[in-house]
């Protein structure tokens, strides 16, 4: 059995590597043996999934609280639109930087995640530094009539559900490697309580 370790350096990769990606490796060379008298030639293809290589690093390190969704309020509310605060946590807890790339937070009137109300994207990339945490707040205006008549229903039994997702997207090294999160909310419009259902 031939072991050998292989090092990617990551500023010979012409574009960042998604944890989806498939790596194509070749190894090709010539090794001794002697007990046989002739050296033997070998040329071999192997395809690696990145995510069998990433998967154990972002396991140990991202948890499931370390990127948080929450509503921290209605700013305001009439007959045309909504317009809601969010608030997104992300907790690096590598020993590097990383950077948010992306980061669209959108809603939804079902579970089924069609119909888009309302979204808001990050405007530029986000560096968040090693053993650091940050809080990135996003306006999201919601125009009303795309609720059709389930607000209305909604207000009636004083209470309206709906769903919240954020996408992420943080890049460390040339790679890639997507977050999501989905929620459903539920409002009140006449105490103007809101609760999230993890």
């Amino acid at each position: 059995i031939l072991k050998s370790e292989l090092k990617l350096e990551p500023k010979i990769l012409s574009k960042p590597i998604s944890i989806a990606d498939t790596l194509n490796i070749r190894a090709k060379g010539i090794a001794k043996a002697p007990m046989l008298f002739f050296d033997y030639k070998f040329d071999v293809n192997y395809k690696l999934l990145s995510s069998d290589l990433l998967y154990p690093l972002v396991n140990e390190n991202l948890n499931k609280s370390d990127f948080r969704l929450e509503i921290t309020k209605i700013k305001n509310i009439n007959l045309s639109k909504i317009e809601m605060l969010s608030n997104v946590n992300f907790k690096n807890n590598f020993d590097f930087d990383y950077l948010i790339k992306k980061l669209d937070i959108k809603i939804f009137p079902g579970k089924e995640l069609e119909k888009e109300l309302g979204k808001s994207s990050l405007k530029k990339p986000i560096l968040i530094k090693k053993r650091s945490e940050i809080n990135i707040e996003n306006n999201i205006s919601l125009e009303t009539k795309k609720f059709g008549f389930s607000i209305v229903k909604g207000i009636f039994k004083k209470k309206y559900s709906f769903f919240i997702t954020a996408d992420a997207l943080i890049e460390f090294n040339q790679i890639q490697i997507p977050l999501k999160i989905i929620r459903q909310i539920n409002y009140n419009p006449i105490t103007k309580e809101i609760n999230i259902q993890e």
